[in-house]
């Protein structure tokens, strides 16, 4: 028998918008009576807890799971804060907490590291505001892969040990994603819309019990709260590796709840099959704001070669749980009567139902726009011949090097390939004759914003060339 547990309502859309006014959309008020009955109790705790631990009677548990890694329980600087308000507090008065990431601030005070500085403030201003999502990504994996070496290579750096350079990177990435944060976060027009059908779909799915999802053993309620309040403030935090953190802990604490009430004197490893559906029910009656935008920022912007291990598992059982949530109803999915399903869920929806019309005609509209610009610009067309304009980083960024290694390059027919390789030929030439024109001299007197740009434009300028050429000697391989 499942333990019965009380619960209250889940904070609603209304609410949702208050938590986070700069949004962009706002949704319509479904407040109701009806909405006030479900969800465990959640009371605001202090974001700066440690995470990944639950204490218990002074004495603090580890959460010995089958998610176990002692490397990410123990980056408690990870989520120290989620906005930069503390930044503008005067330093006479606020004295930072002894963390790596504080650390490794305070290193990035050394006037060896102004070059880099202001190579990151160059990024955030020329990042041009017209470009789609995994451009800015690959940009910004491609600035982490050039400077970091040369953060690393840095007098302050280079007598770490190699645990505190690793560590060191994963700082430079949250820095400059942080910096990065406002022209990357939600940037896609549908993000807020598939944030509020998803939250819709959770709405309409609250009145869902543990046994409608085979249920057999409930978690320990306590935690599950506390679990509640990591996924609550996902949204809060600006770089991809905090909202991991975030995800991998509200996963422990899930686990945890689990191993709480079966396991009390010794913790067994709890397997998947009992912890996903309970994943999946503290998920949707804690129905957390932007969490889509959440799971598109940290896809695109968390460094592929560190998206691994106990992080990366989390993150696969949160988004796999997403999409679970958001195929119910097409079949119930559940252990329901068909009728009894039909009646609650359409109840339910009929709620939303005006405003999930108005959501599904904008995007619609979206895909539409998205089909028009697609055809107007097409890879070949976007190669811009003005070598003379002002702004050579747009330059370097005119053609869409995404949709282009996106190519089918593995198609049968030779001249397909013959035209990729062309016009890999014809994007290598632009490149090669692409005037940088500045002369970099070593006693110059020039701005040292003006140098570090040009380093950068130079950097960029070699990577994107290396890279056709190993696309270009991959085509004439299917030759």
């Amino acid at each position: 028998m499942v333990q019965e547990f009380e619960l209250s309502d889940s904070p609603t859309l209304q609410e949702n918008v208050k938590l986070s006014p700069e949004k962009t959309v706002s949704p319509m008020n479904y407040t109701s009576e009806e909405d006030t009955e479900r969800s465990w109790n959640f009371s605001a705790r202090d974001e700066s807890s440690s995470f990944g631990y639950h204490k218990e009677l002074n004495n603090t548990v580890r959460m010995d799971t089958t998610l176990d890694s002692s490397h990410s329980l123990s980056y408690t600087d990870s989520c120290e804060t989620y906005n930069s308000s503390t930044e503008s507090l005067d330093s006479s008065t606020y004295i930072r907490p002894e963390t790596p990431y504080n650390k490794f601030l305070e290193r990035l005070k050394d006037p060896s590291c102004h070059d880099i500085v202001t190579a990151i403030k160059g990024l955030v201003v020329m990042l041009p505001g017209n470009m789609v999502r995994s451009e800015v990504a690959t940009i910004s994996h491609n600035f982490i892969d050039i400077y970091a070496p040369k953060l690393l290579s840095l007098e302050i750096f280079s007598k770490l040990t190699d645990e505190e350079k690793t560590e060191t990177v994963e700082c430079f990435e949250k820095f400059t994603m942080q910096k990065l944060y406002p022209q990357c976060y939600r940037m896609d027009p549908m993000d807020a819309i598939e944030d509020e059908r998803l939250q819709i779909q959770m709405l309409c799915l609250n009145w869902i019990e543990p046994h409608h999802l085979e249920i057999t053993t409930m978690g320990d309620v306590n935690i599950l709260k506390e679990a509640q309040n990591h996924l609550r403030n996902l949204y809060k935090y600006r770089s991809p590796r905090d909202k991991l953190i975030i995800i991998l802990n509200f996963c422990r604490l899930v686990v945890y709840s689990i191993q709480k009430v079966t396991y009390p004197f010794r913790l067994l490893d709890v397997s998947c099959d009992e912890a996903f559906p309970l994943l999946i029910l503290t998920i949707i009656l804690t129905n957390p704001v932007e969490l889509q935008s959440c799971i598109e920022f940290i896809q695109y912007f968390r460094h592929p070669s560190r998206h691994i291990s106990e992080e990366a598992y989390a993150f696969t059982l949160l988004v796999s749980a997403v999409e679970f949530i958001r195929e119910i109803g097409t079949s119930s999915h559940l252990k329901i009567n068909t009728q009894d399903f039909q009646n609650k869920y359409n109840q339910n929806k009929l709620k939303y139902e005006s405003r999930l019309q108005r959501l599904n005609s904008l995007v619609k509209t979206n895909s539409t726009e998205t089909a028009s610009n697609n055809i107007r610009n097409p890879v070949n067309n976007s190669v811009n011949n003005n070598t003379n304009s002002a702004n050579l980083f747009d330059q370097l960024k005119k053609f869409n090097l995404s949709t282009l290694f996106k190519m089918p390059l593995f198609k049968q027919d030779r001249k397909d390939v013959y035209d990729i390789i062309e016009t890999l030929e014809y994007l290598e030439s632009y490149l090669l004759d692409l005037p940088l024109t500045y002369q970099f001299k070593e006693d110059s007197l020039d701005p040292p914003d003006l140098v570090s740009d040009w380093r950068a434009l130079v950097a960029m300028k070699k990577h994107i060339t290396e890279t056709i050429a190993i696309v270009k000697t991959q085509a004439k391989k299917l030759l």
